[in-house]
């Protein structure tokens, strides 16, 4: 899981993946399939979602990656704004 998510930021945010370091991984659970980072103006099921926070740095800056439990789907949580990846 973390080699595909790691691939897909990395594609996101257009540098190699070889540049990105798992920093973190914890298993979660989510208040609402928003995966804790809610886009303004969408609704979510307001249901306990599984899943993990992981964090991937490149040496300069963190990436906050929220995920379901099988690494899907996987959003980048960027300033409180969700960015979606893969």
């Amino acid at each position: 899981m973390e080699e595909q998510i790691r691939q897909q930021l990395a594609g996101v945010i257009g540098q190699p993946a070889e540049n990105l370091t798992l920093i973190s991984k914890e298993r979660v659970e989510w208040n609402d399939s928003a995966l804790g980072c809610p886009q303004p103006g969408m609704m979510y099921l307001q249901v306990i979602t599984p899943g993990y926070k992981l964090i991937f740095s490149d040496g300069t800056r963190t990436y906050d990656i929220h995920t379901g439990r099988e690494g899907r789907p996987a959003v980048w949580c960027d300033h409180g704004r969700s960015r979606r990846l893969g």
